[in-house]
């Protein structure tokens, strides 16, 4: 992702992204860049929840989401 059109993205969903490694990330936002598609979230409400969603895509970026250790992690986040 070149710098001019992370900053498009930006203005496209009016938050300040994050580049690093050529993908990027919208802190806080429902938006989170990987290549040239969208994974699309929505916010979290509270701490637990945060938690969970970016265990979440810390394990789908791993290629780790939908094996057996995500689901065991996730119940004890609860």
């Amino acid at each position: 992702m070149t710098r001019s059109s992370c900053r498009a993205r930006e203005a496209a969903f009016g938050r300040t992204a994050v580049v690093k490694s050529g993908s990027a990330f919208f802190p806080l936002s429902s938006v989170l860049r990987i290549g040239e598609d969208f994974v699309r979230t929505l916010p979290a409400s509270n701490a637990a929840s945060q938690a969970r969603q970016l265990l979440r895509i810390a394990y789908w970026l791993n290629g780790l989401y939908g094996a057996g250790a995500m689901h065991d992690e996730l119940e004890e986040a609860h």
